[in-house]
Parts: C-alpha cells; structure tokens; sequence
C-alpha cells in the first residue's frame, strides 16, 4: 500500500479555538502548529473511528475499510481514485421477515451489472455484519473496467479477496 494513503487514514486533524489549542499543548501526543488553530495528534492517540488497510498484491488492489458510528466505508481502488460510489443498505425482505435484501443506490459514477453484482456479493459475504437496519455502508470502488470482467466467478473470487484480507487486518 501507498505511504500516502496509509499516512492520509492514520493522520487526524482537531481544530480548535487558540485558547483550547495553549491549553492542549500540554497534552503528551499533540503537536501543535504556530497560530492555525489546528492541533495534530499523533497516530498513537485513541481514535473512534476504527479503520483497517491493507494491499492484494498479486492483484494490485488497496483496501481500506473505516467504522463510523453510523455507517461504513469500503474502498477498494487499483487506480488510486475512487470512480464509483455506491450505498448498500440493508432492508427487510416482504416475503420473509427473517431475511434481509440489500439495497445498492448509485451516488457517483457509473452503475453497471458488473458493479452491481460486485456490491451485492460484498455485502452478502463480507460487510453482512456492518449492515444493519439504519447503518449503511459507502463503497468507493476505483477499478478498471476489466477488473469486474470475466463473469461471476472473476468477481466472486475478487469478493474472497477481499473478505480474506479484512479478516487478516482484523486480527492484527
């Protein structure tokens, strides 16, 4: 994985009032910047947001997926870039009230089958605990247009992928 996206997820902002910012300057794990109001605090200091990242080498994939207290973040690019953002969300099914069916609403980019398909798996296989009732989850996916080619099989392995990789940052 880039060092710049990893130092992109890891580096935290706080912007405060100069009055909070000399009184922070006693904190331990604050550096502080001359008269900008912002205060940095090292990647050591306790954050709620819990995120994980890693890189499928043999595919050239990063990964970064990020918990907030009221959705979710994937991100899956070879490019760098995120081209296509979609939301999944997770509704109850009409006609079994113990199943659920996930919702896939394009916010930006381009919505193929592929993509639709690629979102579906993800979250039947991998964000399935991350999606509960009012807790979407934001995909941002920059692939090639040929990575999601290949048929069902090429994406479901992609899906294992990437399952397996959470998996392994998770017990980390």
């Amino acid at each position: 994985m880039s060092s710049y996206l990893v130092e992109e997820v890891e580096t935290r902002l706080v912007i405060s009032t100069e009055s909070s910012l000399l009184q922070s300057q006693q904190e331990p794990n604050a550096v502080s910047t001359e008269n900008s109001g912002l205060r940095l605090l090292d990647s050591s200091a306790p954050f709620p947001v819990e995120t994980r990242a890693g890189q499928l080498l043999d595919q050239g994939l990063q990964v970064v997926f990020s918990t907030f207290s009221d959705r979710s973040q994937l991100l899956i690019t070879r490019t760098g870039k995120t081209g296509t953002v979609l939301q999944l969300s997770r509704d109850a099914s009409k006609q079994n009230p113990n199943a659920f069916v996930v919702s896939v609403d394009l916010l930006l980019g381009v919505d193929t089958e592929e993509t639709t398909l690629f979102a579906r798996l993800l979250a039947s296989k991998v964000l399935e605990p991350y999606l509960t009732a009012g807790r979407p989850c934001i995909l941002g996916l920059g692939l090639l247009s040929q990575d999601l080619e290949g048929g069902p099989q090429v994406i479901a392995s992609l899906v294992d992928s990437v399952k397996a990789l959470l998996d392994s940052t998770s017990k980390q």
